[in-house]
């Protein structure tokens, strides 16, 4: 099975001039834990999930203020240059990285933009084909 069976083709993303205030009000609304991050011409830049954003410790200090957080913009805590899988590559791949990794989302990539996002709940829906 290859990665483009399971993917999802209608990718949510931002773009990295994207706030995360407004990047996290799309992943609230839509219920999931993540976004690609694309330049104007939807090249991956990065990654920015919540893990990201709460791994940073400063967030759980005293003088930390949300609002500086919501303002800033998403390449400031995105992962720049994250793993990335084709749409022709073989499943075995995808699980293989998600089996090594933390990583719970695969931007799909083809002729260098993005094209479509493969998550372990997509794999998992795969089984059940």
């Amino acid at each position: 099975m290859r990665i483009r069976d399971l993917m999802e083709d209608e990718v949510l993303f931002v773009y990295n001039t994207t706030s995360i205030g407004q990047m996290l009000e799309t992943i609230i609304k839509r219920r999931i834990n993540g976004l690609p991050v694309v330049d104007q011409d939807m090249h991956v830049v990065g990654m920015l999930t919540e893990g990201d954003i709460i791994s940073r410790s400063e967030m759980f200090s005293r003088e930390f203020d949300p609002m500086n957080l919501s303002n800033m913009n998403v390449t400031v805590l995105m992962t720049k240059n994250p793993i990335t899988i084709h749409p022709d590559a073989e499943l075995s791949q995808a699980v293989a990285i998600f089996s090594a990794t933390k990583i719970k989302q695969l931007p799909v990539i083809s002729d260098g933009k993005l094209v479509g996002i493969l998550s372990r709940k997509d794999i998992i829906k795969g089984m059940l084909k």
